[in-house]
């Protein structure tokens, strides 16, 4: 039997505790077993008994796609959240008044998810694609795209408005206030600003775009506010060194929204991993897009559920030369010895110089307990069966997730393979080899999509993963991508 360190490793571990607990308990429930409800659980494995039982038993209730995702990271707080369950509905021990919320466990889960800041909530993290757009008073009209990332289960949604800084509503731009709604498994959604043309010589003028309640179990993230620069097209100052300057034209939104996935400061991954007896992992930064001039770019994490005692906190600013594509930071790590499971830290880019920051520029870096089996094991698949995206957001960010020891180099090939939209009219294809560097557990690539006039039903892009190296294939190696207008 597995030592009760490895059990916080796996929502697979941790159920066949829970049901070695219920066993023990004497409660009896008829079930099937777990690969007759889940189309990833793998028959006769360890755990396919206690995950029926707990299906049965109303512990667990699996993704909203059919899979258990027994491989997946659980966290301290799902796993206190099923405890709860087990205790009040098999177990029968009330806890005090004073130690119990009046609120129902459903409705507590629920508030738990939209208030605190997970950057794998399964609802997904909230935030501007860009935290700075730049354009000229004469665009008219500008797209700008707010982005899901960390997961995409259920309907969201999100308000925005806009105020503030040295632009005069009404005389540079005209405020809006709305609510965007994301669908289940939909990751991008837009919304249009409307600039306002005047003739007087007066300078760049800033305004502030921001996001606030969102509802569904999604979070904000780091990434809320944007700073709006609205150019001056009539000799008001030296606009030429603006890397996001529109050409004018209303139709130059969508290629700039593309443009920024391809241009700035980046995180070469949303996640990473490190053995807890690992010493310390090295984070890439990279720089992408034009490297002709110096640039910059602040560094920082901050505590997940990892304390100080586990990892050493840092912060500073990486200086790129010219022609400079990539740094590293050091974070150490620490083995404490305690049984307390995986551990989660926050990093975050911020104030860049010379180039935009670009997604990912928040990631999760995950401290992983050390009995875990031979280097080189574990999975790779898309983090969902489906994706959504708006024509008009300039491309779609798809994510891959890789399960298991953290230690080796490991690959995978996508690529789009057909469907019902077509290439190069709706999207442009793409196929390459995705490379997972040491401690690399999610990377993210991009489809570029084409905003067309026509109005059509949704299309469909198919994705496929393939030849894996160092990993095997999981469950979802297929996906779809469903462009709407």
């Amino acid at each position: 039997m597995p030592s009760f360190r490895s059990f916080v490793k796996a929502r697979a571990s941790v159920i066949f505790l829970a049901g070695v607990i219920l066993g023990a308990s004497g409660t009896a429930v008829a079930v099937q077993n777990g690969s007759a409800i889940f189309r990833d659980v793998v028959a006769g494995s360890y755990y396919d008994v206690a995950v029926g039982e707990m299906y049965a038993s109303g512990i667990i209730k699996g993704y909203a796609d059919g899979r258990f995702g027994p491989d997946d990271y659980v966290t301290r707080g799902q796993v206190a959240v099923m405890m709860q369950r087990l205790r009040d509905d098999l177990l029968g021990i009330t806890p005090s008044s004073s130690s119990r919320s009046s609120s129902s466990r459903s409705s507590t889960s629920s508030s738990s998810s939209s208030s605190s800041y997970d950057p794998n909530n399964p609802r997904g993290v909230l935030g501007f694609s860009n935290p700075l757009a730049q354009y000229t008073e004469v665009a008219k009209n500008v797209t700008i795209a707010v982005i899901r990332t960390g997961g995409s289960q259920g309907t969201v949604g999100v308000t925005y408005s806009m105020s503030g800084g040295t632009a005069v509503s009404g005389t540079n731009y005209t405020p809006t206030t709305g609510t965007l709604s994301f669908a289940d498994g939909e990751t991008t959604k837009t919304f249009s600003v409307k600039l306002v043309r005047n003739t007087a010589a007066e300078g760049t003028k800033i305004f502030y775009i921001t996001l606030k309640n969102p509802t569904g179990g999604a979070v904000l993230g780091s990434q809320n506010r944007l700073e709006f620069r609205v150019l001056d097209a009539d000799g008001g100052g030296d606009n030429s060194n603006s890397s996001a300057a529109s050409n004018g034209s209303s139709t130059s939104s969508s290629s700039s929204s593309a443009a920024s996935v391809s241009t700035g400061f980046s995180f070469t991954a949303s996640a990473y991993g490190v053995m807890e007896n690992g010493g310390s992992i090295n984070i890439t930064v990279q720089r992408t897009g034009s490297t002709t001039s110096a640039g910059s770019v602040a560094y920082a994490t901050s505590a997940g559920t990892a304390q100080g005692g586990d990892y050493s906190n840092v912060s500073g600013t990486l200086s790129f030369g010219a022609g400079e594509t990539s740094k590293t930071f050091a974070i150490g790590v620490q083995d404490d010895g305690a049984i307390d499971g995986n551990k989660s830290v926050n990093l975050t880019l911020s104030s860049p110089t010379g180039s935009p920051l670009m997604t990912p520029n928040t990631a999760t870096l995950f401290i992983v307990d050390d009995d875990v089996g031979a280097a080189g094991t574990g999975t790779v698949q898309f983090s969902n069966s489906s994706y959504r995206v708006s024509e008009s957001a300039g491309y779609a960010a798809i994510s891959i997730v890789r399960g298991g020891d953290p230690r080796v180099t490991a690959s995978v090939v996508y690529s789009t393979n057909g469907g019902s939209a077509i290439t190069p009219a709706d999207y442009t294809a793409v196929s390459s080899t995705l490379t997972f560097q040491p401690g690399e557990m999610t990377k993210v690539f991009f489809i570029p999509i084409v905003k067309d006039e026509l109005s059509e039903d949704e299309e469909v892009v198919n994705l496929q993963l393939s030849s894996p190296s160092k990993l095997t294939l999981g469950s979802t190696t297929t996906a779809v991508l469903r462009i709407q207008e």
